[in-house]
C-alpha cells in the first residue's frame, strides 16, 4: 500500500511547480520532499520529474498520475463529507431544510401527498416545495430534489426513476349521454378530448391484452398544464380527458368519471427524482425519497379527496 505522505508530496510539488516552491509555500522541507518523490518513483518503477539545478519538470508519467491522484482526492473529500454528515445526522436526527421542486403537473397530483406524509413522519424537517411549468426551467443550485418526468441533462444531477404512470381515457356519464362513447381509438377524432400541456394530438395507444397498438389523432379542444383543471373538466362534461390512471381512480369509484375505451391506455409516463450528484445525501434527502419509491406502487392511494360533483351544468 502507498503511503499517503508520499502521496501528498508528488502532489505539493506538482501544484506548485517545483520542491522548492513547495517548501515555501507549505514549510516541508526540499530533502523531505525529495525523498517521498524518490520512493515514489522507486515504488512505481518510473522517472516522475526530469532535474536540473533550477528545476524540476514533469514526465507525461508524472502528468497521468497526478490526474489520478487528484480524482482520488477528491473522492476521499467526498467521502469525508459524507462521513462528516452521517455522524451529524446521528446525532441531530432528521431535521433541517428540505427544498423540492416540482414541474407543476406533478405537484398537486403526486408530490403534494408524499410531502404531507413526510412532514407527519418528521416534524423537525421544515419543507419547502416551488413549482415550474417545464423541465427548460432554470433551477437553482439550493435544491434538494427535482420531480419530473423528463430528466435533465445535467452531469451534476443524477437521476432515479420512481416507476411509470398509466394513462388512460375518462368523461363523464353526461357527456358520453350527450356524445356517445367511442367504440374503437380511431373514433376519438370524432370527439372532444381535454389533454395536459402541449401534448400532440398524434396519440399511440396499447390494448392491454392483445398488446395491438393503434394510432389515433385527437381533437384537442382544451389543455393545461395542471391535471386538476383538465379532471374538472372532464367531470362537468367538457370532453374525454386523458389523466392518470391513480389520478382519476377516486372520480371513478364515486361514479363522478368513467373510463372510456377501458381496454386500452396511452402512452405511459416516466416519473424521475433527481438530485445534486456530488451532494451527500443527508437523512432527511434519503427519507423522502424513500417515501416516494414506497408510494409510488400504491399511488391511488394518495388521492384522499376528489373534486367536487358539479350541481348544473357548466
Amino acid at each position: 500500500m502507498q503511503d499517503y505522505k508520499v502521496i501528498e508530496a508528488f502532489i505539493l510539488v506538482m501544484r506548485n511547480g517545483s520542491v522548492t516552491a513547495a517548501e515555501n509555500a507549505t514549510g516541508v522541507p526540499k530533502a523531505t520532499l525529495n525523498r517521498h518523490l524518490a520512493r515514489l518513483e522507486e515504488s512505481l518503477g518510473v522517472q516522475l520529474f526530469v532535474r536540473s539545478a533550477r528545476k524540476s519538470v514533469p514526465t507525461e508519467a508524472a502528468r497521468d498520475f497526478y490526474k489520478n491522484c487528484v480524482r482520488l482526492i477528491d473522492d476521499m473529500e467526498v467521502g469525508l463529507e459524507e462521513a462528516r454528515a452521517s455522524v451529524r445526522d446521528l446525532s441531530d436526527g432528521v431535521c433541517g431544510h428540505l427544498t423540492i421542486v416540482s414541474t407543476s403537473h406533478l405537484a398537486t397530483s403526486y408530490v403534494g401527498h408524499i410531502l404531507r406524509k413526510y412532514v407527519g413522519r418528521h416534524p423537525n424537517v421544515v419543507c419547502h416545495m416551488d413549482l415550474v411549468s417545464d423541465s427548460s426551467t432554470a433551477l437553482g443550485n439550493d435544491i434538494d430534489c427535482y420531480v419530473c418526468s423528463s430528466p435533465r441533462d445535467d452531469l451534476d444531477l443524477a437521476a432515479r426513476l420512481l416507476g411509470h404512470l398509466r394513462y388512460r381515457f375518462f368523461a363523464s356519464s353526461d357527456y358520453i349521454r350527450t356524445f356517445g362513447e367511442p367504440a374503437a381509438p380511431a373514433e376519438l377524432c370524432q370527439h372532444r378530448s381535454l389533454v395536459l400541456g402541449q401534448q400532440s394530438a398524434d396519440v399511440t395507444v396499447r390494448h392491454d391484452s392483445t398488446g395491438e397498438e393503434d394510432q389515433c389523432n385527437l381533437r384537442v379542444i382544451a389543455s393545461s398544464n395542471d391535471y386538476w383543471v383538465v379532471k374538472t373538466m372532464a367531470i362537468r362534461g367538457h370532453g374525454i380527458a386523458i389523466l392518470p390512471e391513480f389520478f382519476a381512480h377516486n372520480e371513478v369509484e364515486s361514479g363522478l368519471l368513467q373510463p372510456v375505451l377501458a381496454a386500452w391506455q396511452a402512452p405511459r409516463v416516466p416519473v424521475y427524482c433527481m438530485y445534486q450528484r456530488q451532494r451527500y445525501m443527508g437523512r432527511k434527502l434519503r427519507a423522502f425519497i424513500d417515501l416516494m419509491v414506497e408510494s409510488f406502487d400504491r399511488i391511488e392511494s394518495l388521492q384522499y379527496y376528489t373534486a367536487d360533483r358539479p350541481t348544473k351544468a357548466g
